[in-house]
């Protein structure tokens, strides 16, 4: 059964959530109920409901291992917060949870009322401020903390199996991970096998990659909400915990690293017709250097929170690599529905290169942490 605007009530009667307490049921039958559904990759809705909080529906797009493993996944993480204290951390984190269809591979959360994620916020303040830098990478700190113990617990290897990112070896395996790939994808798969310094970088930070915590997997400005105005740390949400895994926390550090520069790489002006898209750097509204002092606020917050044994994993160098390696995501990310890659793609490519293969420089140059320890 896949839910729909029309049979969406009639789904949430049959689970009986207000006989559990979840809801009022005269929440769902009363007039002013409404249905409103989303566009992402999942199938979502947005519950709407007169004095009582709105709800968020998410069921999984398609039934098949890849998209319902990604649903128990996000489960889970709601199951260890609450059930086991090691993972207390993680419930400051998660939107309440109202109900979890097993079944139909259904997740219903309260919605976060009032809140905006972290790309609305900096495209309203149009600026980078450390503090908002620091929540992220400290709420990262917290979980990977808490859950270093479960990372050898054998009863969680079948919903956390440890794989690394899909980028870290994509030259080798594009046409199984991607087999339909579009042509633009395809592209970038023949500019990464045609350069060795990005394969080298790749095949590096796979080999570098140690699964020793909880990560979320997936960190990007999208799924991180606070309410407007909001720089409480008690206030920051964290959804969308669909690639959640036992994994490396610099990957998720990396990606807290990454969320700036694309927001950098898109700012820069792209005209495919004027040849190297290098030469509109300097045209672009914002420079890498007006990102570093929140670079360099996410990496100290995360350093300050995080436990001594986690910290060697994110010194400033393993952290360019890794972040060079969200890069080349990023920029598989750009192309994924297109017919080929344009100019940000390009300088996606160009970025990845040195903090691949240079990260001892890069981690100065890119991303301001020449002076960090």
């Amino acid at each position: 059964m896949f839910l729909t605007t029309s049979n969406i009530p009639h789904y949430l009667m049959s689970r009986d959530l207000a006989a559990r307490g979840q809801i009022d049921a005269t929440a769902i039958t009363g007039d002013d109920f409404m249905v409103v559904e989303g566009r992402r990759r999942n199938r979502n809705f947005r519950i709407e409901r007169k004095g009582a909080p709105r709800l968020f529906i998410k069921q999984v797009p398609i039934f098949h291992q890849e998209a319902t493993s990604s649903n128990q996944r996000e489960a889970a993480c709601w199951q260890l917060a609450f059930e086991r204290d090691e993972f207390a951390p993680l419930r400051a984190l998660l939107p309440k949870l109202v109900d979890y269809d097993r079944k139909r591979h259904v997740l219903i959360m309260e919605w976060v009322d009032g809140a905006e994620n972290l790309t609305a916020i900096h495209n309203r303040l149009r600026s980078f401020p450390p503090e908002l830098a620091a929540l992220q990478a400290k709420a990262l700190a917290a979980c990977h903390g808490a859950s270093m113990a479960a990372a050898a617990d054998p009863s969680l290897s079948a919903i956390f199996p440890k794989m690394p990112p899909w980028v870290l070896n994509i030259a080798e395996t594009a046409e199984q991970v991607m087999p339909n790939m579009s042509p633009g994808a395809r592209q970038l798969v023949m500019e990464l096998r045609a350069n060795p310094r990005l394969i080298q970088g790749l095949g590096a930070a796979h080999a570098a990659w140690t699964p020793c915590c909880l990560i979320h997997g997936d960190i990007k400005w999208d799924n991180f909400l606070l309410p407007f105005d909001s720089h409480a740390p008690s206030d920051l949400k964290i959804i969308d915990w669909e690639l959640a895994d036992m994994g490396d926390p610099a990957w998720d550090l990396a990606c807290v690293m990454a969320g700036y520069l694309l927001f950098w790489l898109l700012a820069i002006p792209a005209n495919p017709s004027q040849g190297d898209p290098g030469l509109a750097i300097p045209h672009a509204p914002y420079q890498l250097r007006d990102l570093w002092p929140a670079m360099r606020a996410a990496f100290q917050a995360w350093h300050d929170a995080a436990p001594a044994a986690l910290k060697p994993l994110c010194e400033p160098a393993r952290l360019a690599l890794f972040t060079g390696a969200r890069v080349v995501l990023l920029a598989f990310e750009m192309v994924a529905n297109l017919p080929s890659f344009g100019p940000h793609t390009t300088l996606a490519l160009r970025l990845a290169e040195p903090l691949l293969n240079e990260p001892w420089k890069a981690m100065g140059d890119a991303l301001g942490l020449g002076n960090a320890s």
